[in-house]
């Protein structure tokens, strides 16, 4: 196991935290845009991603802060703790972001995927 935690790994993560929620967000709302209001009901939660999914930025800008104030304590073992918190919420919103588009993604009828296109 490592014991020093370096600035390019958090950086990396939190920039991976940071790309999941933007591309969460753009992804929805480009689905949103293949429901029509008056024959299909539009899934809650990907319009909850599309409408304030932003607001998910909190997410990595909160644990970068939690790494900056962790640089100055001896314990190793929190370091790595803190290290591991990054990486289950970058999975978290990898599961959060695919959940919610997949929900919207399916429940468009057929024939609207293509709608795309045109």
């Amino acid at each position: 196991m490592r014991e020093r935690i370096s600035i390019r790994d958090t950086a990396l993560i939190a920039c991976t935290q940071a790309g999941l929620v933007i591309a969460g967000v753009f992804w929805a709302g480009f689905l949103e845009r293949g429901f029509v209001a008056e024959t299909q009901p539009e899934p809650q939660l990907l319009l909850a991603l599309a409408r304030h999914g932003l607001l998910a930025l909190v997410i990595p800008v909160l644990w970068i802060a939690l790494v900056f104030c962790s640089t100055h304590l001896d314990s190793v073992g929190i370091k790595i703790a803190i290290f591991y918190v990054g990486l289950v919420a970058a999975a978290a919103l990898a599961l959060f972001v695919v959940y919610a588009v997949g929900c919207g993604y399916f429940a468009l009828e057929p024939g609207y995927h293509l709608r795309f296109l045109h």
